[in-house]
């Protein structure tokens, strides 16, 4: 997990990550080896708390596809969205 550019913490399959933060204007990433989501800005508002969802869209017969989508673009292979 990628908060700001910066690595903040890992999380596992069906996992659960907390992130304290100071209230502003951020962006979020996901990565698995060189391959990321797509950058999500957000604002957090003080006393707020967001929840975000993150996997891969590649299910079923797109598993073929993996190689070719990772090769060419990499932010295909992963996404990131506010709940």
């Amino acid at each position: 997990m990628l908060i700001d550019g910066v690595e903040m913490g890992k999380i596992k399959d069906g996992g659960r990550l907390r992130i304290d933060l100071q209230p502003g204007e951020h962006a979020i990433q996901v990565k698995i080896d060189w391959c990321t989501s797509q950058t999500l800005r957000f604002t957090l508002d003080e006393g707020k708390v967001l929840k975000f969802r993150c996997g891969s869209p590649i299910r079923g017969w797109k598993v073929f596809l993996v190689l070719f989508s990772t090769v060419a673009r990499t932010e295909n292979y992963l996404f990131i969205e506010q709940e």
